[in-house]
């Protein structure tokens, strides 16, 4: 378990952030958690009334109502305020389900088929772009690791599309006809078009989010 803390440094009257301690874990329950948890404050000589927060990931062992970290904490400190990791918020924002999730798997199989399905293909691909005059030299594929690039990919797409359009036209095989309809289908654009200002909104959360607890 790691433990990051933010508080006021007194000397230069601003606040810092810090990796307090790393602490090897026997478990994951929430008793488990609050134990090694107490253990390194009685140690470390702290008092639970200097705790003024706490910033979870909103897991059960760290929220639940009966055994978990917030509730035991608390149990020693009443007036600890504790609220999710707005990181973790924006991250689930950008799980997709339904008919959200169908297009952008739609998407990024189209990526795939015009950067992965042949190499031959990609570099005509890329050539076409540059005859076009395009903005751009080629499209991102997207990086399953990561939710963020999905706004990434969508915004690299809608940018090219009409030179993507062009492509697929001028090729004469079965998978380029289904990529085909999946690009000139005009419900399958409106919820990209969806997606790709819903997905820039969440990116610019993110990265506002993450310069915000740097700067603290």
């Amino acid at each position: 378990m790691s433990i990051f803390v933010r508080f006021l440094d007194i000397e230069s009257k601003t606040f810092r952030e810090e990796l307090l301690t790393i602490l090897p874990l026997k478990g994951t329950r929430g008793e488990d958690l609050f134990k090694v948890i107490d253990e390194f404050i009685t140690k470390s000589n702290i008092s639970y009334d200097k705790i003024v927060s706490l910033s979870t990931d909103g897991a059960p062992a760290m929220i639940g109502k009966e055994k978990a970290v917030v509730k035991r904490i608390r149990d020693k400190n009443p007036g600890l305020i504790s609220y999710q990791c707005i990181i973790h918020q924006a991250a689930l924002c950008g799980e997709l389900s339904a008919t959200l999730k169908e297009v952008m798997d739609s998407l990024v199989k189209l990526v795939n088929f015009m950067r992965s399905h042949s190499a031959l293909q990609h570099l005509h691909f890329k050539e076409f772009l540059f005859e076009c005059d395009s903005a751009y030299s080629d499209l991102l594929q997207h990086n399953n690791v990561r939710w963020l690039s999905k706004g990434q990919v969508i915004e690299r797409f809608w940018l090219i599309k009409e030179q993507v359009t062009s492509f697929l036209q001028n090729l004469d095989t079965q998978g380029a006809k289904k990529q085909l309809e999946f690009v000139t289908n005009k419900r399958n654009m409106l919820v990209v078009a969806f997606l790709k200002d819903i997905l820039k909104y969440l990116n610019a959360l993110n990265t506002v989010t993450r310069k915000w607890k740097i700067n603290m």
